[in-house]
């Protein structure tokens, strides 16, 4: 296989026979993967429709879900396995309340734990994992059970293999219109799914994207009589700037509130026995039987301690619950000690009558009530830092990602595989495997490989050095999306590129 074409004529050969349900051919693996009834067809028949379309064939794999026997290389996902193993699949998890590299590995460690997962990584600065696991013993369900179990939130961010596009619409009236454009997009070899809203006349696309993409959609919309163009994509994205803006604000409101009651707490603690104004006062008069200097104390920390602290005290139990420990239990278990200490010492001083001492008669004991205070205000001021950083640091991904151009010049290729002509097109209707053509000063539109051609390209936004320089043999190299090319011509396909 060459081109789109040569994709196309195997799938509908394989598409053509009997008891097939679905094939779909990858131009960059050089492979097929068909679902059949292996009571109605044979792989021997298989290879044989391959052949026939004029193309070469040999069975590499075959994965049963019934009993029967498949020939060599098969496998029974209930039986056991005797031959190759089925591919495993690969998600990617959003995971919140991770805030340090013992929640990340509590996390990854929950995972691990889980049946038939092969692989589990956690990113804590993008709060998310990925997780390799063999579909035939353990679920996504399973996985979200798992993370949630030892106390954070995990929701599904992608299944590899499977990506979504979402569709404006126009033109549809009634049910029978959706339904109509739903039954469209769902015969495009390679969708898995199709969910269309009629009143917000958009289109929700999961699909392969090996086999398919928004190019066979809208054609496929448009065959059917109504109007389709891709709908804005950022949705996710403005999803997880909310989040983050969020997670920063709730961050600022408990940083306000801990230094409005931290603050005073200090002055009364640290500032006033130096100054000798009024401290006299505070530690002599006594109020319920407790001097006025405790009393404020306890006041102005127990707000910062119970409510701006509560976060830490929750995840600190939550740690221990599973056998752990992170950094909630520190600052819970110290916040907690200074706390407690203070107040046996306040009542036991209470209870003295403060009949003991050397000021007065009076005994005066030792409080640490502003050591928790401070230490909880130092920890939530890192961790408003903390998030600010990672804001930061995501706009400034964003800003690479919109130097992405907006347009691409396909090429179209012949029944031998060479460039027919081109034309261009959107960017986002960029299909796995497309070939494309970079011109001289043209920024590269999709991350690919190079088939032909050599330029100068400039990766310094990617390396933080020099110039990727020119290079005399071009064929083969890996280029990024965005950097600039600064001379010369490519083809790539994605994909692979023609310089």
């Amino acid at each position: 296989m060459t081109c789109g074409a040569c994709t196309s004529a195997v799938e509908k050969a394989l598409g053509a026979l009997p008891g097939v349900t679905q094939a779909r051919a990858a131009l960059l693996q050089q492979s097929a993967e068909i679902d059949f009834e292996d009571d109605l067809i044979s792989t021997d028949a298989l290879v044989s429709a391959v052949e026939d379309a004029g193309f070469e064939a040999r069975l590499l794999e075959v994965t049963r879900r019934r009993g029967g026997d498949q020939g060599p290389g098969a496998r029974d996902v209930d039986g056991g396995s005797f031959g190759a193993a089925r591919p495993p699949q690969v998600v990617r998890l959003a995971v919140g309340g991770m805030t340090c590299a013992a929640c990340s590995g509590a996390v990854e460690r929950a995972l691990a734990a889980v049946p038939g997962v092969a692989r589990a990584g956690v990113a804590l600065a993008e709060g998310e994992a990925e997780v390799v696991f063999d579909a035939d013993e353990a679920s996504v369900k399973q996985l979200l059970a798992a993370v949630d179990d030892i106390g954070f939130e995990a929701r599904l961010v992608s299944v590899a293999g499977v990506e979504q596009c979402t569709l404006a619409v126009e033109g549809m009236t009634c049910g029978a219109c959706s339904g109509a454009v739903e039954r469209a997009l769902a015969a495009v070899l390679g969708v898995t799914l199709a969910a269309v809203d009629l009143l917000s006349n958009r289109a929700q696309v999961s699909f392969d994207p090996n086999v398919t993409g928004p190019r066979d959609f809208i054609a496929a919309i448009e065959a059917a009589g109504f109007v389709a163009a891709l709908a804005a994509a950022d949705g996710a994205a403005d999803e997880a700037g909310a989040a983050q803006r969020g997670e920063l604000a709730e961050w600022g409101r408990l940083l306000r509130w801990s230094v409005a009651f931290t603050a005073p707490l200090f002055f009364i603690s640290m500032v006033l026995p130096m100054l000798g104004m009024g401290h006299s006062f505070l530690t002599r008069t006594l109020v319920l039987g407790f001097p006025i200097d405790h009393l404020l104390k306890l006041v102005l920390t127990t707000p910062v301690q119970f409510v701006v602290g509560w976060r830490f005290h929750r995840g600190a139990w939550k740690a221990l619950r599973r056998g752990g420990a992170n950094m909630d239990v520190l600052v819970s278990l110290g916040t907690n000690a200074s706390y407690v200490y203070s107040l046996i010492a306040v009542a036991e001083g209470f209870i003295a009558r403060h009949k003991f001492g050397r000021e007065g008669g009076r005994n005066l004991p030792t409080d640490f009530f502003e050591t928790c205070a401070i230490l909880i205000t130092v920890v939530v001021l890192g961790k408003y830092l903390e998030c600010s950083a990672k804001g930061r640091t995501s706009e400034a991904i964003k800003a690479l990602l919109a130097l992405t151009p907006e347009s691409a010049l396909l090429c179209e290729l012949d029944e031998e595989g060479g460039v027919a002509g081109t034309r261009e097109v959107a960017t986002a209707m960029v299909h796995k495997g497309d070939v494309l053509k970079v011109l001289p000063g043209w920024r590269i539109p999709a991350d690919g490989e190079v088939l032909e051609g050599c330029s100068y390209i400039n990766e310094a936004m990617i390396t933080g050095g020099g110039d990727g320089g020119p290079r005399d043999d071009f064929f083969g190299a890996a280029v990024i999306c965005s950097l600039d090319g600064a001379s010369g011509r490519l083809v790539a396909g994605l994909a692979g590129l023609l310089l």
